[in-house]
């Protein structure tokens, strides 16, 4: 994409990318690790969702205005301040309640979430909320244990392959009835062969 991870040139030539009339040159920008947070800010009132939706995931973007994109009828725009990192707890908190599943998802994948609605979305409806925070670095290990025995072999999978899951709830995995589990503990990136043989004994 036009602009993306490249270094940007001087403050106005960043001004007119801002005001360029394809909305793709605007998308591009918002999406860009450098670009400044002033222009940022410009960007978050764009008419076009998608530019606030860049807008939102960068990391640069201030936490102000992550708050008021968090408030934005498109999901599109609340699904990408779910994921930023840097958004407030408050308004990450405000979305752990949002009406769309892919906004909770979103969130539920997001290492910074507060504890409180990471516990919240544990017991989403939707197996795919679920799975989102099975595999989550940062869910509590009793959330884990919980995910571990979900009807959903998607949660369980989810579970089975995150770095986090302590050893004892792998070992009750290693027996899952689904082959898809069991194979995610193979594929679990904190798993040596060493450990994977204690689990098989």
């Amino acid at each position: 994409m036009l602009l993306a991870g490249s270094a940007l040139p001087t403050p106005e030539a960043m001004a007119a990318f801002a005001a360029d009339p394809h909305y793709a040159v605007r998308r591009a920008l918002a999406a860009n690790p450098r670009t400044p947070t002033e222009i940022l800010d410009r960007l978050a009132g764009d008419p076009r969702p998608d530019v606030q939706a860049a807008t939102a995931q960068n990391l640069r973007t201030a936490a102000a205005v992550l708050t008021q994109l968090a408030g934005c009828a498109d999901w599109r725009i609340r699904e990408s301040v779910a994921k930023n990192p840097n958004a407030p707890a408050d308004t990450l908190q405000r979305l752990g309640n949002d009406g769309d599943s892919r906004v909770c998802a979103a969130l539920a994948s997001n290492n910074a979430a507060p504890e409180a609605v990471l516990r919240g979305l544990a017991r989403h409806a939707l197996w795919g909320v679920r799975a989102f925070l099975a595999g989550n670095s940062r869910a509590p290990q009793d959330i884990l244990a919980l995910l571990a025995a979900d009807t959903s072999w998607s949660v369980r999978m989810g579970v089975a392959a995150n770095p986090s899951a302590p050893f004892a709830l792998l070992k009750k995995l290693i027996h899952d009835s689904d082959r898809r589990v069991r194979g995610a503990i193979a594929e679990n990136p904190a798993m040596t062969v060493d450990s994977l043989k204690r689990l098989l004994q």
